[in-house]
C-alpha cells in the first residue's frame, strides 16, 4: 500500500509542494485515507516506523528547514547505516558559486545518506533525497519539500511506486549541463526598474498600468496616482470586505510588504473597502543580499522588518507574479506569506498558461484576505480564552486576599503567645515560628539540644510575590551607559563540627536536599512560575543576570558545534531549548531559556562540548517560535558576553558562581536572587538514603580514599550560604574523610549525581 507522510514545518512554506505530491501519486493509486500531515517531527517519526513496520512503500516528506535533522533522525529509528555520500558533496561543490564546498552551511548533514539507498540528487545537490527497500518488503522514500527541487525527484518518486513521468527521463546521474532551478525564474510583475524586459514583453501591461508604474516612482506627482482596473477582482473585494470587518471589530491592524505595481492594488481597493486604508497600512521594507533567498523566504524576512518597525498585530505580503520553465514548460506563480511575529506562514498559487496571469494576482490577493480571516478567527478565539482566563484570575486574587488576611491575624496570635511564653521564663529553649513549603505555621516547644551532628529539618519561608509591588530587580537595557551594580554576594556561613557522643561501626546517612541542578544563573522552573504569573522574558532574565545588558539584533553564526557535530544555529537552539525545558512550559520563559543558551553559545565561540547541557530532544513547535522570537539577542556585562548559567530548579534562591565552582566572584551571578516557584514544586525536597557501606563504597569507587572509623567522623559541612537557613545552603564546602570538596564536586564527582543538588543537609542514624 502507498502511503505519503509529510512533515509541514515552522515556516509551512511547502502547502504547494504537498499538493504536488498528492497529485503525482495519486496515479499511483494513493488514497487520500493513506494520507498523514503532522507538524510535530515525534509523531511524523513514528508513523514513518510504523508504516514501514506495516510493510508499505512511503514516500516521506519534510521541508528544508527541518529537513536534514529529520533524514538523521530517521536513519537512526529506522536502524540504517549512515554515510557520506561523495555525489552529494560533488553536485554541491558544482553549485556552490560564492562558496567552497567546505564552507556549504551544514555541509555534513547534506552529504549524509543511508549506506544501503539510492541516491535523488538535486540539481544543486542540496537536500537530495534517497529510497531504501527493507528486508521485510517496505519501502521509504524521503524526499525534501521544496517546490523548486521537487520537480527533479518526481521523476524519481513515480518511477519507484511504479508510475513514468509524463515527458520526463531525467537521469539519475546529475547532468553536466544542469542549472540550478532558480536560474529558470523570471520576474513578470517587478516591484523595481530592474526588472526582466523580455519576460514582460510577453505580456505586456495595459496604458493604465504604465501610467500607475510612472505614479509610483514620481512621489511628487500625487495626482498622477493609477486606476488600476480591478474588473477581476469581484470575489477578492468580497473576501476583502469580511477581513477588514473582522479586523476593526478586534481593533486589529496589518502591515501589507511588497512595494510597486502590487501597492497599487491595495490602494485601489481600498478606496471601495470602507475602512481598508485605516486597517491595513502599506509598507516598504528591505534587507541585504535578497537576491540570495528564494523569493517566499524573502517575504518571511520583510515581514517580520515590518512587524519590528510598524505598530501592527502581524504582516502579510504577495509577490509579483514569477515564471519558471522545466522541460519547455512554464509555470506562473505568487506567494502569500503571513508573520505573526513568531513564525511565518506560506501559500503558493500558481497557473501553467498565459491566459491564467490575468486572474493569477487577483486569486492571490483573494488567498491573502482568506488568510487574515483566519488568523482574525483565531485572534477571537484567543481573546474569549483571555477573557474567561482573567474572570477565573480575579477569583483567585479574591481569594487569596482572604486566605492572607486569615493567615495574618493567625500570624499575630501566634506571635502573641510566643512573647507570652518568653516572657514568664519557660526553661525550655523556644524557636520563633516559621512557614514551610506547604504554608503551614510550625512551632517547635520542645527543641532540645543535640550532641551529635545531627540537625533538625529546616523549614521555608516563602514570601508572597505580586507584580505590583515586587517585580523584577533592574529590567534589562539596552543603555550602553547604565551603571552596573554589584549585588552583595550570598555570605558564607561556617559550621562548627561536633564531635559524636557514642561511637558506631554502621549507620544510616539521610540526605535532605533542596532544588535541582548547580543553582547558578537561570532556574528553569522559576522562570517558567515569573512567566506563569505575567512575566516577560527580558523581566526573568533580568531577575536572575543581575545588572546585565541586552543586545539585540546580533548578525548570528549559521551553524553551532556541538560535541564535534554541526547544527544549524537555529536547530542547535531549538534542541537545546527542547532538551532542557520543553513545549510545555510557558511561552515567555521558553524565550529566556533561547536568550541564555545562545548566549552561552556566543561566549564558548560557538563550539561546545557535549557535557555543556542537555541536547537529547526533538524540536517542538513551540522550541522553534520561542527560537524565533530572539534569535540573535544575548546577555552582557559591562560590554562583555555573559556565561549564562541555567539549572533545573533552585532551592527557593540561586546560589553563587563562587559556592558553586570554588571560582573567583562574578558579579551578575553572585546568588540570592529570589526563585520563589521552585519551592512550590512537587521534587523541590526530597530525600535520600545510604547505608554507611554503601557510601564507602561510592567514595572509593569514585575517589579510591578508603573511610575508616566510625562512619559518623566521615562528612563534616564546613561552610555553606544559608539560602534556607542558618542551618541549611548550597554547601560551599564539606570534608570527606580526609580530603575537602566543594559541595557540587561532592554532588557530582563523590556522589556521581545521587543527590539532585548541593543544598542539602544530612543525618546520620548508628545502627551499630
Amino acid at each position: 500500500m502507498l502511503k505519503l507522510i509529510s512533515l509541514q514545518g515552522f515556516l509551512n512554506l511547502s502547502a504547494d509542494a504537498v499538493e504536488k505530491i498528492e497529485t503525482e501519486l495519486e496515479k499511483a493509486g494513493l488514497e487520500q485515507g493513506n494520507i498523514g500531515k503532522y507538524d510535530d517531527i515525534d509523531e511524523f517519526l513514528d508513523a514513518v516506523q510504523i508504516a514501514v513496520d506495516e510493510q508499505h512503500t512511503i514516500v516521506a516528506a519534510a521541508e528544508n528547514e527541518e529537513y536534514n535533522i529529520i533524514k538523521k533522525q530517521l536513519m537512526g529509528k529506522l536502524g540504517l547505516e549512515s554515510v557520506s555520500s561523495p555525489d552529494v558533496a560533488e553536485a554541491i561543490a558544482k553549485n556552490a558559486s560564492e562558496t567552497a564546498a567546505g564552507k556549504v552551511p551544514d555541509m555534513e548533514n547534506h552529504c549524509i545518506v543511508p549506506a544501503d539507498g539510492e541516491i535523488y540528487l538535486t540539481e544543486d545537490g542540496l537536500y537530495s533525497g534517497f529510497c531504501v527497500e527493507f528486508s521485510n518488503g517496505a519501502k521509504i522514500i524521503l524526499v525534501p519539500l521544496d517546490i523548486t527541487r521537487l520537480d527533479v525527484l518526481l521523476g524519481y518518486i513515480l518511477e519507484e511506486v511504479g508510475v513514468p513521468a509524463a515527458n520526463e527521463e531525467t537521469p539519475k546521474e546529475t547532468e553536466e549541463e544542469a542549472e540550478p532551478t532558480d536560474a529558470g525564474m523570471k520576474i513578470i510583475f517587478s516591484d523595481s526598474e530592474e526588472g526582466d524586459e523580455e519576460a514582460v514583453s510577453e505580456d505586456e501591461p495595459s496604458a493604465d498600468e504604465a501610467d500607475g508604474e510612472e505614479a509610483v516612482q514620481d512621489e511628487d506627482e500625487e495626482e498622477a496616482e493609477p486606476d488600476v482596473d480591478l474588473s477581476d477582482f469581484e470575489d477578492t473585494l468580497t473576501v476583502a470586505g469580511k477581513a477588514v470587518y473582522s479586523l476593526i471589530q478586534l481593533d486589529k491592524t496589518v502591515a501589507f510588504v511588497s512595494g510597486g505595481e502590487l501597492n497599487s492594488y491595495i490602494t485601489a481597493m481600498g478606496k471601495k473597502v470602507e475602512g481598508m486604508s485605516d486597517a491595513i497600512i502599506l509598507c516598504d521594507e528591505s534587507f541585504e543580499n535578497e537576491e540570495s533567498y528564494e523569493p517566499q523566504v524573502v517575504l518571511a524576512k520583510k515581514t517580520r522588518l515590518a512587524l519590528k518597525n510598524n505598530e501592527v498585530d502581524f504582516a502579510v505580503a504577495v509577490s509579483p507574479v514569477l515564471e519558471e520553465e522545466k522541460d519547455e514548460k512554464k509555470t506562473y506563480f505568487s506567494y502569500i506569506v503571513i508573520h505573526d511575529g513568531t513564525s511565518a506562514r506560506a501559500k503558493r498559487v500558481s497557473t501553467t498558461s498565459e491566459e491564467g496571469i490575468k486572474t493569477l494576482i487577483p486569486h492571490a490577493f483573494t488567498v491573502m484576505f482568506e488568510t487574515i480571516n483566519a488568523k482574525t478567527e483565531d485572534m477571537e478565539i484567543e481573546q474569549r480564552i483571555q477573557a474567561d482566563t482573567t474572570a477565573d484570575e480575579e477569583k483567585k486574587k479574591k481569594l487569596m486576599i482572604i486566605i492572607g488576611s486569615v493567615a495574618l491575624a493567625a500570624i499575630a496570635i501566634i506571635a502573641a503567645v510566643i512573647m507570652v511564653w518568653s516572657y514568664f521564663g519557660s526553661s525550655e529553649p523556644t524557636t520563633q515560628p516559621s512557614q514551610d513549603v506547604n504554608g503551614t505555621l510550625n512551632i517547635d516547644m520542645n527543641n532540645t539540644t543535640s550532641d551529635t551532628t545531627t540537625t533538625t529539618a529546616p523549614t521555608i519561608s516563602i514570601p508572597q510575590i505580586t507584580l505590583n509591588s515586587q517585580g523584577p530587580a533592574g529590567p534589562l537595557t539596552t543603555d550602553p551607559g547604565y551603571s552596573y551594580p554589584n549585588e552583595p554576594t550570598a555570605g558564607d556561613i561556617t559550621v562548627q563540627a561536633t564531635n559524636p557522643a557514642v561511637p558506631s561501626q554502621k549507620g544510616v546517612f539521610t540526605f535532605t536536599v533542596y532544588g535541582y541542578g548547580h543553582g547558578v544563573g537561570l532556574s528553569q522552573e522559576g522562570a517558567n512560575y515569573y512567566a506563569g504569573i505575567g512575566w516577560n522574558y527580558l523581566e526573568i532574565l533580568a531577575m536572575y543576570y543581575y545588572g546585565t545588558s541586552l543586545v539585540m539584533g546580533d548578525v548570528y553564526p549559521e551553524t553551532v558545534n556541538f560535541g564535534g557535530t554541526t547544527y544549524t544555529t537555529r536547530d542547535y537552539l531549538a534542541i537545546t531549548v527542547e532538551s532542557e525545558m520543553g513545549a510545555k512550559y510557558e511561552k515567555e520563559a521558553l524565550k529566556a531559556q533561547a536568550v541564555a543558551a545562545y548566549t552561552f553559545a556566543k561566549y564558548s565561540n560557538f563550539t561546545l562540548a557535549t557535557t555543556a547541557h542537555a541536547f537529547d530532544k526533538t524540536p517542538s513547535k513551540e522550541a522553534y517560535e520561542a527560537v524565533d522570537a530572539v534569535i540573535g539577542q544575548y546577555i552582557t556585562y559591562n560590554g562583555q558576553v555573559c556565561q549564562t548559567f541555567y539549572h533545573a530548579m533552585s532551592a527557593g534562591k540561586t546560589t553563587s558562581f563562587a559556592n558553586a565552582f570554588a571560582g573567583g566572584q562574578v558579579p551578575y551571578l553572585s546568588g540570592g536572587r529570589p526563585s520563589y516557584g521552585d519551592c512550590t514544586m512537587e521534587k523541590y525536597k526530597t530525600t535520600v538514603t545510604l547505608t554507611s557501606d554503601e557510601l564507602a563504597a561510592l567514595v572509593y569507587s569514585k575517589t579510591n580514599m578508603q573511610l575508616t572509623g566510625d562512619p559518623a567522623t566521615w562528612l563534616t559541612i564546613e561552610s555553606h550560604d544559608g539560602c534556607i537557613d542558618q542551618n541549611t545552603g548550597y554547601v560551599s564546602y564539606i570534608k570527606v574523610g580526609t580530603q575537602k570538596f566543594t559541595g557540587n564536586k561532592f554532588r557530582l564527582d563523590v556522589l556521581g549525581g545521587a543527590i539532585r543538588s548541593h543544598c542539602f543537609t544530612f543525618t546520620y542514624t548508628p545502627t551499630a
